[in-house]
């Protein structure tokens, strides 16, 4: 059975509590569908705002979906910044999906925007997506443009290879 609420598998997933009454399930589709409303009521109810869906971060799941009031919501109660699932984080989220509203409220948040995850930094990935939005919050946020990768590149011998500006 395919699942029409999460957006990273195409299985249905177990409903598991999450402490208020209310199952993951029900607090992954507010967020999946960007109620705010029904997420603060959720969380005032005493979810865990740092819970998983199908092992992803549910802050993650809030970028994937450019929710970027929801992401405020889900920080404001305590969620994990910087939580992964297999290297993968909010910021890299919102960047792969170039919403940056959403990377701006993760930065805000103090979201790590110079660590490096699959490899790449940050900005590295922003610049070979061609996702100038999102580099050009990454520049204003005074992410590390010499940060070196995995493969010893920086952004600026991506900019080189994909043509991208960057100042």
């Amino acid at each position: 059975m395919r699942s029409s609420l999460h957006p990273f598998f195409g299985f249905a997933l177990l409903v598991l509590p999450v402490g208020c009454g209310v199952s993951t399930e029900d607090f992954a589709r507010a967020v999946i569908c960007g109620e705010h409303d029904d997420v603060r009521k959720i969380i005032a109810a005493g979810a865990d705002s740092s819970v998983r869906f199908g092992g992803d971060p549910i802050l993650l799941i809030a970028a994937h979906r450019d929710h970027a009031a929801v992401i405020e919501d889900l920080v404001a109660a305590g969620a994990d910044i910087d939580a992964t699932n297999n290297g993968h984080t909010a910021v890299i989220e919102a960047i792969q999906q170039n919403h940056p509203d959403s990377l701006l409220m993760l930065i805000d948040a103090g979201a790590e925007i110079d660590g490096i995850g699959y490899g790449s930094s940050v900005l590295l990935l922003a610049a070979e997506l061609s996702h100038q939005e999102c580099i050009d919050t990454l520049l204003v946020a005074k992410a590390n443009a010499d940060r070196h990768t995995s493969k010893s590149w920086t952004a600026a011998v991506s900019r080189r290879i994909t043509g991208n500006r960057m100042p």
